[in-house]
C-alpha cells in the first residue's frame, strides 16, 4: 500500500514540475539591442504558452509587478526602437503585429484593452486594438504613460509610436503585457 502512496506522490510531484515549467522557458529575441520576451504575461510572474495568446490583463499598478523574474516593462525608448520594425500579421488566426527582422521577430497579438465603467463593469476600449504599456511617464507633469498601440476596429496598418494613456485612467484600464529582459 505504501508503494502506491509513494508512487502517487512521485507522479504528482513530476506532474507539478512539468506543468510549472511547461511553456515557461523564455529565451527572448534581441531586436535593436533589446531582448524582448516572445510571449505575453499570463498570470503574475509567468508567460503564456504561445506567442498569439493574449495573456492576462493588468492595470498599470499591477503591471509594475507582473513581469516574470529577470524581466521588466519596456521603456518608451525601447518601444520606439521596436515600433519601427513592425507590420500587420495573422498568426494562427490571431490578428496582431510582427516586429523585428529575419530570425529575430516577435508577434504581439491585438489583444484589446479594457476600461472599468462604474455602472457597466469592464468594457473593451476598442475592438482589435493592440495596446502595450511601457514603464515611462511622459508629458510636462508626468501625466501620461507611453504605450505601443496598433490595429483597431478596421485593423488599419497603423502604429502609434509615443501614444499615451492619461494618468486618470491607469487604475480603471487593463492591458496585456510584453516584457523585456533586465
Amino acid at each position: 500500500m505504501w508503494y502506491l502512496i509513494i508512487g502517487i506522490i512521485v507522479i504528482a510531484i513530476s506532474l507539478f514540475v512539468f506543468l510549472d515549467a511547461k511553456g515557461q522557458k523564455e529565451e527572448g529575441v534581441v531586436i535593436n539591442g533589446v531582448k524582448w520576451a516572445t510571449r505575453n504575461v499570463g498570470s503574475r510572474g509567468r508567460f503564456v504558452a504561445k506567442p498569439e495568446d493574449y495573456g492576462n490583463y493588468y492595470t498599470y499598478k499591477e503591471a509594475k509587478e507582473a513581469c516574470p523574474k529577470g524581466y521588466r516593462l519596456p521603456t518608451a525608448e525601447e518601444i520606439k526602437k521596436l515600433a519601427h520594425t513592425g507590420q500587420p500579421r495573422m498568426k494562427n488566426g490571431v490578428k496582431g503585429y510582427e516586429f523585428g527582422q529575419g530570425e529575430n521577430t516577435i508577434f504581439l497579438p491585438s489583444a484589446d484593452s479594457y476600461i472599468y465603467m462604474e455602472y457597466l463593469g469592464w468594457r473593451k476600449l476598442s475592438e482589435g486594438l493592440g495596446c502595450y504599456l511601457s514603464s515611462d511617464w511622459i508629458g510636462s507633469f508626468d501625466t501620461r504613460l507611453s504605450v505601443l498601440a496598433f490595429g483597431g476596429r478596421n485593423y488599419r496598418a497603423s502604429l502609434e509610436v509615443g501614444a499615451s494613456v492619461s494618468a486618470g485612467h491607469l487604475d480603471s484600464c487593463r492591458y496585456v503585457l510584453r516584457c523585456v529582459a533586465k
